[in-house]
């Protein structure tokens, strides 16, 4: 089944069956959203009908390749990417598909913001106001909004493990936890560094699409939001690295604390080795022939001394 949104900035914005009579009768300040499933083949190839698309266009957008790719045509554009962190069914690609009256957008799977986006634009809204190609920047910053959403969960995640290598008392090492967070910043910036060449790819001056645009300066906004997203993921990599060695740091001091306590301890049992010693040695003394009383004399003198090295020890 085919999915059509039409926006009307003037009128009101409602769900409608794509046909070539509706699209014909596209005027200013409207548009037409399609979005489809790349799986649901038979409504891909209907709609790319209705839409004028030549069929080796349609071979492309059934058949995409695993990286990110833009191409530009007389009248339309189209560019797939890597579809974002929140999405159901990771590892899948979105392709857009932009021409002067339309957006045709193919996913792999379920889109959380794109059904956010038509939530929040029921009724009546000014979304008609913008062309097709304002509308594919208005998703891709949606799109760059859920990257940065991820990263401010690693750094949650960063900041509870933190704290708890700082406690008084570590339940656990978290190295597991530390290994899986620095893989999930890696699939990020491998997935979100695949978008590079597409957002600037857009901007650059032989790009006619944009560049004679005169809704241009959303795209010059989406790259600033793609460079302060890509600077924040280096951020989150840093900040996985500094609580690894936070941990490193945490350990050294509580093997050092361990060495001391050894050696304090062996300093003890050493002294009251001696003085035992002292007094197993084969010799009459008046000392040894007090009985209990020398007996209970040297146990107390053995603890008092203890408890000397420890106050000098804290001291």
């Amino acid at each position: 089944m085919i999915e059509a949104y039409f926006y009307d900035a003037e009128g009101h914005d409602e769900r409608i069956k794509l046909t070539q009579k509706r699209l014909a009768g596209i005027g200013d300040q409207q548009l037409i959203w399609v979005d489809l499933l790349r799986k649901d083949e038979p409504a891909l190839r209907q709609a790319a009908e209705i839409l004028g698309l030549p069929g080796d266009a349609l071979t492309s957008l059934i058949v995409v390749s695993a990286e990110s790719s833009l191409e530009s045509f007389e009248d339309r554009f189209q560019f797939s990417l890597p579809v974002s962190p929140s999405a159901p069914v990771p590892g899948g690609y979105a392709t857009y598909v932009v021409a002067e009256k339309w957006l045709f957008t193919i996913r792999d799977g379920e889109i959380p913001y794109f059904s956010a986006f038509r939530e929040q634009n029921r009724g009546e809204s000014l979304s008609g106001r913008l062309t097709p190609a304002a509308l594919a920047a208005s998703l891709l910053d949606w799109h760059i909004e859920d990257y940065q959403g991820d990263i401010a969960d690693i750094q949650k995640l960063v900041d509870a493990i933190d704290s708890e290598v700082l406690g008084e008392r570590e339940k656990r090492p978290p190295l597991a936890k530390l290994a899986r967070l620095r893989l999930r910043v890696a699939n990020l910036r491998r997935r979100l560094g695949e978008h590079r060449k597409i957002i600037h790819g857009l901007l650059r001056a032989d790009f006619s699409h944009v560049a004679r645009h005169p809704h241009a300066e959303h795209f010059v906004a989406l790259e600033r939001r793609f460079n302060r997203t890509e600077d924040a993921l280096e951020r989150a990599r840093e900040m996985v690295v500094g609580s690894f060695e936070l941990y490193a740091t945490r350990t050294a001091q509580d093997t050092n604390q361990l060495v001391k306590t050894l050696t304090f301890v062996t300093v003890v049992i050493g002294l009251s080795g001696t003085i035992a010693g002292i007094f197993g040695m084969n010799f009459d003394t008046p000392l040894n022939k007090t009985g209990l009383t020398g007996f209970l004399a040297a146990i107390a003198v053995m603890i008092v001394l203890a408890f000397a090295i420890f106050l000098f020890a804290r001291w």
